[in-house]
């Protein structure tokens, strides 16, 4: 199938096709456009316009991941069961795990150390803009305190 047979088979511009190409990882050089994309191409194309059908924004696009699965044999040392935990988890989503993992350290050093966070900083943590005097999102809870420079400045503690 060619590029303007992909266009018409998904009812999209040009434009939207090329962000399509992008977001399923698609290797474009110039004879690609005009000649055949292979029958993993369409696939991978498929199944991002399967997401955006379901109401899902191209920019939030993940693609799946084939994730080999071997025998374990069974244990009872949880050292070894949370390594193998992890090394799951960093196959799933490497993208995010380091960043992740970033935020919560950061999170746990500011409830340790009763720093007083500004708002924006909190909204890169925790992804939402804390508002009123105090705000709980997921176990932490943040209190207004003052302000740190123009924005308000937020001490955060751990809900158990």
């Amino acid at each position: 199938m060619n590029f303007q047979e992909l266009s018409e088979r998904y009812g999209i511009a040009k434009t939207m096709l090329y962000e399509y190409i992008n977001a399923a990882q698609i290797e474009v050089t110039p004879n690609k456009v005009a000649h055949d994309y292979s029958d993993s191409d369409i696939k991978k194309l498929d199944a991002i316009r399967e997401w955006v059908t379901a109401g899902n924004s191209l920019k939030n696009y993940v693609p799946p991941m084939e994730v080999q699965v071997s025998p374990v044999a069974p244990t009872n040392d949880l050292d070894e069961l949370l390594n193998f935990s992890d090394t799951l988890i960093k196959k799933v989503r490497p993208d995010r795990i380091s960043d992740i993992q970033a935020k919560y350290n950061f999170l746990e050093w500011a409830v340790d150390s009763g720093v007083i966070l500004p708002t924006n900083e909190v909204k890169t943590l925790i992804g939402i803009k804390p508002n009123g005097e105090s705000f709980i999102r997921g176990s932490y809870l943040f209190k207004r305190a003052g302000k740190v420079g123009v924005q308000n400045g937020w001490i955060v503690h751990k809900v158990i």
